[in-house]
């Protein structure tokens, strides 16, 4: 297999990266939401999804929509 380093590149707007983004917090609605370490699981839907969090953050809550509520937490060090 030939190795490709070949960089590769995109761009898009602000008006598409909000669009994006605000597509994919109205996908996050309705849902029942659970903590597994370092990921926010949906169990209430038929189909496995989820997405991560870095460490050091919580699953506070659900807020009136449906969404996620995360929380960054102290830790030791």
């Amino acid at each position: 297999m030939k190795k490709n380093d070949e960089k590769i590149e995109f761009s898009i707007s602000q008006e598409e990266l909000d669009k994006k983004w605000a597509d994919a917090k109205a996908s996050m609605q309705g849902h029942s939401w659970i903590q597994q370490g370092t990921e926010i699981k949906c169990d209430s839907c038929p189909f496995p999804h989820s997405f991560y969090i870095e460490p050091g953050n919580i699953l506070k809550g659900i807020d009136e929509d449906g969404n996620p509520i995360i929380e960054a937490v102290l830790t030791q060090q």
